[in-house]
């Protein structure tokens, strides 16, 4: 006869009461979230805290962050894509961000 295991799973509500608009895995397991009206990427532990936040002042206020990658092979090089077809990179951990394309075009 099998014995039937139970896996308790939980779950904890991150970034509360805001829209979340783009949402990646970072390759040592944390999350890369970028949130409507805010031209920020919050880098956010396994347990749950913001460990850091990176202003892209770069991205237009009536623009929206929809796509967040980071590279495997170097951690610090981000890349963000926007839902007016603007291309970001980072290589320095968020510190500064150029653009590499306009409005679906490379610059």
């Amino acid at each position: 006869m099998k014995t039937r295991r139970q896996i308790t799973i939980s779950f904890q509500q991150l970034l509360e009461g805001r829209a979340v608009t783009a949402l990646t895995y970072g390759v040592q397991g944390e999350l890369f979230a970028a949130v409507a009206n805010e031209r920020i990427i919050y880098q956010i532990l396994q347990n749950g805290n913001i460990f850091k936040e990176m202003a892209i002042k770069e991205v237009d206020r009536e623009d929206m962050i929809s796509f967040i990658s980071q590279n495997p092979a170097d951690p610090s090089e981000i890349s963000i894509a926007t839902i007016r077809r603007n291309v970001f990179i980072g290589r320095d951990d968020g510190e500064s961000w150029t653009k590499i394309a306009n409005k679906g075009k490379t610059t």
